[in-house]
């Protein structure tokens, strides 16, 4: 009979674990999913505002390049498209981020057409 009790123990006990697990993971789930929601809001927002800066340095480039189409030896303006070059190596970062999202990818796409038009033509 001590042996029957034993097991019968053993058999509730780990009944009660599984309930308390399963109770466990039906709470943690949907504060995973929260933060989940959180950090792809964050990213989101990362991204946002990293295309207005792309789009601000997009303008201003297109600019500096107008001003050269007119005046290939404006020492100021060339000067100044150096360092804005210089500023777009540091995109690389966000641009990968970028293409890993199809609406972000898209409007960077789109900007980045908006630079490569004005210098070709």
């Amino acid at each position: 009979m001590n042996s029957n009790n034993t097991s019968r123990k053993d058999f509730l006990k780990s009944i009660g674990l599984m309930a308390l697990a399963t109770t466990v993971a039906s709470i943690a789930t949907p504060f995973e999913a929260a933060a989940e929601t959180i950090a792809n809001t964050n990213k989101k927002e990362e991204l946002d505002n990293f295309l207005l800066v792309y789009e601000r340095w997009v303008t201003e480039f297109n600019k500096m390049v107008d001003v050269q189409k007119k005046d290939p030896h404006h020492l100021e303006n060339n000067k100044r498209m150096m360092q804005l070059s210089d500023e777009a190596a540091g995109f690389l970062p966000k641009v990968k981020q970028c293409y890993a999202s199809a609406f972000h990818r898209e409007r960077y796409i789109e900007l980045s057409h908006l630079l490569t038009n004005n210098i070709d033509h």
